[in-house]
């Protein structure tokens, strides 16, 4: 059979590969190529990413700073160094109202609130008075006492909420004793400034103030400031 009587829908041999199908021509499917032919490094980029933020989360965890108590540590520190300056401003205010130390003489006698005690020589008998008629020394005496009384039943009051009370509740009524507490020793000390000569009227001209007089006015801001933490401590659990 001659070429010229070939059928015409036979396919032509040719010696040459197949063309690749060309590349799609509208942007839709251009976009669709692409991200088929870019999913599997896109995804590796991911994973690789995700891993490095692992490790960056890891390494600020590690940097960051411990927690510095628990809230039951902090609680009962903070109980403890409440309890133990009430207890300290009681004994302040015992050593302040019943030694003998208000005003020191210039023969380094010393002068209280309450009576002052001389021994005979003839008799050998201890004979006391007085120190002073003044209503405003009475009125020391008469504050002291409050503020002793006032710290006593605070610390009372504070034991028994402490026991007693609900979670969140506030230590109100024992704040507001320290709180008196503090009005009354202040009192006390102040009188005691301004009125001072007179107390010691007939006695050796001269002298300086006793340890007594300045446990008492330690005692005041410590009280104050006592009674400000009471008022604004919370219990917890």
């Amino acid at each position: 059979m001659s070429r010229r009587h070939r059928h015409k829908g036979a396919p032509q041999p040719s010696g040459r590969l197949p063309k690749r199908p060309p590349f799609p021509h509208f942007p839709s499917q251009r976009r669709q190529a692409s991200h088929a032919l870019s999913a599997p490094t896109h995804l590796a980029r991911c994973q690789g990413q995700g891993e490095e933020n692992v490790r960056q989360g890891d390494r600020s965890t590690a940097l960051l700073p411990s927690p510095a108590l628990p809230t039951a540590s902090r609680m009962s520190f903070l109980l403890f160094a409440v309890t133990a300056l009430h207890v300290l401003i009681l004994i302040l205010l015992f050593v302040a109202t019943l030694d003998k130390s208000w005003w020191v003489l210039p023969d380094r006698e010393t002068v209280n609130i309450w009576y002052e005690c001389l021994i005979e020589n003839q008799r050998q008998n201890w004979t006391c008075h007085p120190v002073s008629d003044s209503k405003w020394l009475h009125g020391v005496q008469a504050f002291m006492v409050l503020s002793l009384l006032f710290s006593s039943l605070a610390f009372i009051i504070f034991m028994w909420q402490l026991y007693t009370m609900k979670r969140g509740s506030l230590f109100y009524a024992t704040g507001i004793f320290q709180i008196l507490t503090a009005v009354s020793v202040f009192t006390a000390a102040l009188i005691y400034t301004i009125h001072v000569d007179t107390f010691q009227r007939g006695r050796m001209p001269g002298g300086s103030y006793g340890h007594c007089f300045i446990l008492a006015w330690l005692s005041f801001p410590l009280a104050l400031i006592s009674g400000i933490v009471y008022i604004h401590l919370r219990k917890k659990e």
